[in-house]
């Protein structure tokens, strides 16, 4: 698959195609754009971009508990909020497939918790990647829809009653 150069992503997203915009930008951000390699590469300096150090994946794998506990609650609640959007749920056709999306993001989740961010992970955002452009599905959903999962697990990790947060409190403010 050839993939476009600088000048067509902002020749894409200058004209306000969504759509065209929603597959260049899958195709970058899964590591397959312009100069990058089509695994892992360039992990580290994505890694480095967002502030995951050493001290942020031992936090992600200390919360892994925790998030596989809460992780379910926040994804019922995503999924009937998403039925509100009929560009988003019409994606949804029936249980069987909201089912499947539902273990895909804890699946997904899973590896981010895990902190590995090796070429299982890689790959797992690139097949990711790849069924948001297959499905047309826009950046403005796909990016609201972590906001939103997001949010609600931060809020979630960080209720200041928490029995595990004892101790941790500084700790689990830089996870977060």
């Amino acid at each position: 698959m050839s993939l476009p150069g600088p000048e067509r992503v902002t020749d894409a997203l200058a004209e306000g195609s969504e759509r065209a915009s929603s597959s260049l930008i899958g195709r970058l951000l899964s590591g397959n754009g312009p100069g990058h390699a089509p695994c892992c590469d360039d992990i580290s300096e994505r890694l480095r971009f967002a502030g995951i150090d050493d001290e942020a994946r031992a936090l992600l794998r200390e919360i892994r508990p925790i998030v596989a506990v809460e992780l379910p609650g926040v994804l019922d609640v995503f999924y009937r909020h998403i039925r509100h959007f009929p560009d988003v749920s019409r994606l949804f056709l029936n249980e069987t497939v909201l089912a499947r999306a539902r273990q895909m993001q804890i699946a997904h989740w899973d590896l981010i918790t895990q902190a590995a961010y090796d070429s299982q992970y890689a790959n797992s955002v690139r097949r990711i990647g790849e069924v948001h452009c297959r499905l047309g599905l826009e950046p403005r959903w796909y990016i609201g829809g972590y906001n939103f999962i997001l949010a609600r697990l931060i809020a979630r990790i960080g209720r200041p009653k928490a029995a595990w947060r004892l101790g941790r409190e500084h700790r689990m403010q830089r996870a977060a």
